[in-house]
C-alpha cells in the first residue's frame, strides 16, 4: 500500500509540474502516420490489460483529434474492464486504472506544449557603476544556484527513472510467466500500462530539465562575459564616492551592534549552562540564540569586509592613490583569511541549526504525555526553538550570499591591481590569457565532436590536450631519467646497475602516469575505457602477445638483478658480450668483436645463459694443449705449472693442476687447469686463453721440447 502512495504521489509530482507554465520544452514529435497507417490504427482496439502486445504504447502515437479518440475509446474500455471485475478485485485495479486515466489525459499536453522562452542575453551596456557591477555578481550567483538545483533535480529524476524502468522489467517478466487471461493476469497488465505510461512522464520532465540546463549554462556564460567586459567599463562617479564612505561608516556600526549582542549572548549562555536549576529548554534557546549572534557578527562582518574592498577599488580608480602595491596585496590576503575563516565556521552553524530545527519537529509531531499546562508550555518551547533554527538558517543563507560577493570583490581588486600596477609576469600572464580567450571565441570547430568514447565527446581540442599531456609526460620521463644518472654518476650513492634499474622504473612511471592524466583530463570514464580494452584482450593476445611478453619481461629482467648494465654473459647459443640497455622489448649485448646483438628480453627469462660478473670474478678454466709420447711428462707437467703460477691472473689456492684428457696414436692431450681472477681483464681486447697458451708456448720453446 505504501508503494502505491509512493508511486501515485510521483506521478501527481509529474502531473503538477507538467501542468505548471514552466514545463515549456516540447518532446520529440511522434511520427505522422501515412493514411493507410492511421486508418489501419483507428480500427485497431485500445491495448487490452489482459494481453498486452510488445509494443502496446505505440497505440498512442498519434496526435491531434485522432489522439482524443483513442484517449476517450481507452477511458471508456477500462471502466468496462472495471465493472467486469468482482469488488475485491475492483479495488485492487483502482489504484493503476485512475494513474492511466490521468496520464492519457497529459498526452495532449505533452505532445503540445508552450516551448521554453528563450534565454534571455540582453547587450552589453556602454558602462557600469560599481553598483551595478555588484548586481551582475548577484545575478550570477542566482543562476548559478539555479543552475546547481535544476541538475540536482534532473538527476534525481534520472535514478527515478531508471528504478521505475527496472520495476517495469520485473512487471513484464512476472507478466510473461502468466499461463492465460484471467483478472491477476489483467490487473498486472493494468500496473504495466500505469507505469509505463508514468514513465514516459518522467522521460519528458527529463528532457524539459535538460533543456533548462543548457539555457541556464548559457545565461551563466553569458553572465561571466558581461563581467568581464563590464570590469573595463567600469565608471566612478562623484556622488558614488560619498555613497560607499557612508555605507562603509553604517557597516562599521552594524558590527559593533553585532558583535555586542554576540557578547551579551555568550553571556547569557554561560550562565545559564552554570545553574543546576535551569531546564533543559532555556539551555536549547541559549545556545541556539548564541549560534544566531555568532551568525549576525559574522555577516556584519563579511558586509563590512564588501565596503572596505569597494573603497579601495574606488581608492585606486578615483583617487590618486599614494599606497604602495604590497599594501594592497596585504589587504587581498587579510581579506581572503577572514572569509576562509568564516566559511569553516559555517558548517557547524548549518550543522548545529539543522539538528534543532529537526528535534523541535519531531518533538512538536510527539508531544509528551503530561497535563495540558505544562504540555502548552512545552510546545510553545519548541515553536520558540523552529523559529530561532529557522532564522538562523536563513541568516546563513544571506551570509553564503554575501561572501560570494566577498569572493568576487576580492578577485576583482587583484585583477584591477594586477592592471593598474602590471609586472612582467602579469603583462605575459594577460597575454596569454587573451589569446586563450580569442581562440575559445573563434575557434568553434574545436569543440565539434569527431566521435565518442563511451559517452564521452572527442573533440580536436580534446586530442590537442591529450598530446601535449604525453609529450610533457615523455619530456618529464626522459628529464627524470637523464637527472638521475648525472645525480648517481657525481655522488656515487648507489652502484651503476641499481641507478639504471631505477632510472628505467622511474621513466615508466612517469610514461603511465602522463597517459593516466590524458585520458582523465578529457573526462573518458576508466570504466568504460577498461571494457574498450577488454574487448581488444583477444586481439592483443594474437596480435601483441610477443610484445607484451618482451616487455613484461624486461621489467622482470630490472627487477630480478640477474643481468645488469656492464655484465659479461655467454648465451645458451655461444655469443659472448657485455649488457648495453635494457629496453622495452629487447636487451643490448655487445660481443668482444664490437657487434651488438638484439635480444629478446623474454629469452633471457626462459633461457640459460651464463653470467661471469656476478658476486665473484674468480672462475676456473682449462687451457688444452698436446705433448709427444717422447717428451718428459714430469717435466712438462712442472713447467707448465711454473708457467700458470707466473702469470698474475693466476689464484694461487687451489694450485694449478696438470690433467690428462686423452691418448691418441701419435701424442697425448693434456690441460691445464687452474682457477683465475678476470676482474682486471678489458674483454674487448684481451682473451685469457691467448695469454696461457702464448706462456706455454715460450716455455716449450726454452725447455726445447716437442708439441
Amino acid at each position: 500500500m505504501m508503494s502505491l502512495i509512493s508511486k501515485n504521489f510521483r506521478v501527481a509530482l509529474s502531473f503538477f509540474l507538467l501542468s505548471c507554465s514552466i514545463l515549456h520544452s516540447a518532446p520529440p514529435t511522434p511520427s505522422i502516420p501515412s493514411p493507410t497507417s492511421s486508418l489501419q490504427k483507428e480500427q485497431s482496439p485500445p491495448p487490452n490489460p489482459a494481453d498486452l502486445s510488445q509494443s502496446w504504447w505505440r497505440y498512442y502515437n498519434v496526435s491531434g483529434e485522432e489522439l482524443q479518440l483513442r484517449i476517450q475509446k481507452s477511458i471508456e474500455e477500462l471502466h468496462r474492464l472495471q465493472n467486469s471485475l468482482s469488488p475485491e478485485e475492483s479495488l485492487e485495479a483502482s489504484p493503476f486504472i485512475e494513474r492511466i486515466i490521468s496520464v492519457l489525459q497529459t498526452l495532449p499536453q505533452l505532445q503540445h506544449p508552450v516551448e521554453l522562452s528563450t534565454s534571455d542575453n540582453k547587450p552589453f551596456l556602454n558602462e557600469y557603476d560599481l553598483e551595478e557591477f555588484v548586481g551582475l555578481a548577484r545575478e550570477l550567483q542566482e543562476t548559478e544556484q539555479e543552475l546547481r538545483n535544476t541538475i540536482l533535480q534532473k538527476n534525481l529524476n534520472i535514478e527515478i527513472l531508471q528504478s521505475g524502468n527496472k520495476y517495469l522489467d520485473t512487471l513484464v517478466a512476472a507478466y510473461l510467466i502468466e499461463p492465460k487471461p484471467s483478472a491477476k493476469k489483467l490487473i498486472h497488465g493494468l500496473e504495466i500500462m500505469s507505469e509505463k505510461l508514468t514513465l514516459i512522464v518522467d522521460e519528458f520532465q527529463v528532457s524539459y530539465l535538460q533543456t533548462l540546463e543548457n539555457r541556464q549554462k548559457e545565461e551563466v556564460v553569458h553572465l561571466q562575459k558581461e563581467i568581464n567586459f563590464a570590469r573595463n567599463h567600469l565608471t566612478f562617479p562623484n556622488y558614488l564616492v560619498e555613497q560607499v564612505q557612508k555605507e562603509l561608516q553604517q557597516a562599521q556600526k552594524n558590527l559593533k551592534n553585532a558583535t555586542m549582542v554576540a557578547f551579551n549572548a555568550q553571556l547569557a549562555y554561560t550562565k545559564i549552562h552554570t545553574q543546576p536549576l535551569s531546564s533543559p529548554t532555556e539551555k536549547a534557546h541559549s545556545s541556539q540564540k548564541l549560534i544566531e549572534a555568532s551568525v549576525q557578527e559574522a555577516l556584519s562582518q563579511i558586509l563590512l569586509l564588501n565596503k572596505e574592498i569597494e573603497n579601495t577599488i574606488l581608492e585606486i580608480n578615483h583617487l590618486e592613490s599614494q599606497k604602495s602595491i604590497s599594501l594592497y596585496r596585504e589587504q587581498i590576503t587579510a581579506s581572503e583569511l577572514k572569509v576562509q575563516k568564516i566559511g569553516r565556521s559555517i558548517a557547524d552553524w548549518q550543522k548545529n541549526a539543522t539538528l534543532d530545527m529537526e528535534q523541535s519537529l519531531q518533538r512538536l509531531s510527539y508531544p509528551s504525555e503530561q497535563d495540558s499546562s505544562h504540555q502548552e508550555g512545552e510546545r510553545e518551547g519548541y515553536h520558540t526553538s523552529l523559529d530561532l533554527s529557522q532564522k538562523t538558517l536563513l541568516l546563513i543563507q544571506k551570509l553564503e550570499n554575501e561572501m560570494f560577493i566577498s569572493k568576487f570583490l576580492i578577485e576583482q581588486l587583484d585583477l584591477l591591481i594586477k592592471q593598474k600596477y602590471p609586472t612582467f609576469t602579469d603583462k605575459i600572464a594577460d597575454q596569454t590569457t587573451s589569446f586563450l580567450i580569442y581562440i575559445e571565441e573563434h575557434a568553434q570547430w574545436m569543440r565539434e565532436s569527431f566521435f565518442k568514447i563511451g559517452t564521452t565527446p572527442i573533440t580536436v581540442r580534446a586530442i590537442l590536450k591529450v598530446i601535449i599531456i604525453l609529450f610533457l609526460g615523455y619530456a618529464l620521463a626522459t628529464f627524470t631519467q637523464k637527472f638521475l644518472h648525472r645525480l648517481g654518476r657525481k655522488h656515487n650513492l648507489i652502484t651503476e646497475s641499481a641507478l639504471y634499474t631505477f632510472s628505467r622504473l622511474a621513466y615508466f612511471f612517469i610514461l603511465l602516469l602522463g597517459l593516466v592524466i590524458a585520458i582523465s583530463s578529457i573526462g573518458i570514464d576508466f570504466t568504460a575505457f577498461a571494457f574498450v580494452a577488454g574487448a581488444f584482450t583477444f586481439w592483443i593476445g594474437f596480435g601483441l602477445l610477443s610484445i607484451i611478453q618482451n616487455f613484461v619481461s624486461g621489467i622482470i629482467v630490472l627487477l630480478d638483478k640477474n643481468i645488469r648494465v656492464g655484465d659479461y654473459i655467454v648465451l645458451e647459443s655461444g655469443e659472448k658480450g657485455i649488457i648495453l640497455d635494457v629496453n622495452v622489448r629487447t636487451t643490448i649485448l655487445e660481443t668482444l668483436e664490437g657487434h651488438k646483438i638484439f635480444i629478446p628480453n623474454s629469452e633471457l627469462i626462459i633461457k640459460k645463459f651464463t653470467n661471469k660478473k656476478v658476486s665473484d670474478q674468480s672462475h676456473r678454466i682449462s687451457i688444452p694443449f698436446k705433448m709427444s709420447y717422447q717428451a718428459d711428462r714430469e717435466l712438462v707437467c712442472k713447467m707448465v705449472i711454473e708457467t700458470a703460477v707466473g702469470i698474475p691472473y693466476t689464484l694461487p689456492v687451489p694450485p694449478p693442476q696438470v690433467w690428462m684428457t686423452e691418448l691418441n696414436d701419435t701424442n697425448i692431450d693434456l690441460a691445464l687447469v687452474m682457477w683465475v681472477d678476470e676482474s682486471s681483464i678489458n674483454k674487448k681486447t684481451t682473451s685469457l686463453e691467448s695469454i696461457y697458451l702464448w706462456a706455454i708456448d715460450d716455455a716449450f720453446r726454452k725447455n726445447k721440447i716437442s708439441l
